[in-house]
């Protein structure tokens, strides 16, 4: 099957972070109430929770330095991330709930690796525990992506919508995996549920614009570009949408712009 490079539009990689801030708060608050373990993360003795905290806290600061480009600082958080998770697991008897998270936690630490062998052994774990637990579903779907098996991760964001249909991004990752896949009317039927729950979806309006041009509809590429532009000219996907938008004017389509 010919897929298309995945440099070409934006996936859904770019909601890592989404994601990993929704893993935390209701599932740890269940297990704060049936978890009194304590537990030895570096020098301190922390709570079974506290622990799964500090690591939720170095998962969140690790992305902030990936998107700063510093590797180097992002990988040391990452370690100290994945033993205050190991930790948890370890030390926790009585709480399903905290080793649900701690497990999908532990996926999203090698996801960030590019680990994803190990990512999608830590996410099966997890929906062992708990087999509808969202983020962790998307966490595998993701590590499928990343290993170049999205075949695998369409079922999943599948489901996904099928469990929280008025999720946006979860319609915007079946699509953007349907247009990895080069299944262009698949695609097309997920973003438009994107956009029907959330039509200012910029990532959507920028994919599908990038469909359009590789069906040569240079107008409505143009149209979906300059949306983008509309909706936040100043985002990476804004300055994107600007470019290509207006490489197009200026070449292929010039008569068709849409900018005042």
């Amino acid at each position: 099957m010919i897929r298309t490079p995945l440099a070409a539009y934006y996936l859904f990689l770019v909601l890592i972070g989404y994601f990993l801030l929704l893993v935390a708060p209701d599932m740890v608050a269940n297990a704060k109430q049936s978890s009194n373990n304590t537990v030895a993360v570096g020098v301190e003795n922390l709570s079974t929770v506290d622990a799964y905290n500090q690591g939720v806290h170095l998962l969140q600061a690790a992305q902030t330095e990936q998107q700063r480009g510093e590797a180097t600082q992002a990988e040391a958080l990452l370690q100290q991330a994945e033993t205050a998770f190991r930790t948890a697991l370890k030390a926790n008897t009585s709480s399903p709930a905290l080793r649900v998270v701690a497990q999908s936690n532990l996926g999203y630490v090698q996801l960030y690796r590019k680990a994803y062998p190990q990512a999608i052994q830590h996410f099966k774990q997890a929906l062992k525990l708990h087999a509808k637990h969202l983020e962790t579903l998307s966490g595998l779907a993701m590590a499928y992506v990343g290993q170049q098996q999205a075949e695998k991760a369409v079922p999943l964001f599948q489901q996904l919508t099928q469990l929280q249909p008025q999720n946006p991004n979860h319609w915007f990752n079946l699509g953007s995996t349907n247009q990895c896949l080069n299944l262009v009317q698949q695609a097309e039927q997920a973003y438009a549920e994107t956009l029907k729950l959330s039509p200012k979806h910029q990532a959507t309006l920028f994919n599908l614009a990038t469909l359009k041009e590789n069906t040569l509809d240079y107008k409505e590429a143009i149209v979906l570009y300059d949306g983008c532009i509309r909706i936040d000219a100043s985002s990476l996907i804004g300055l994107a949408a600007a470019k290509r938008s207006a490489q197009l004017q200026a070449t292929v389509a010039p008569r068709y712009s849409t900018q005042p």
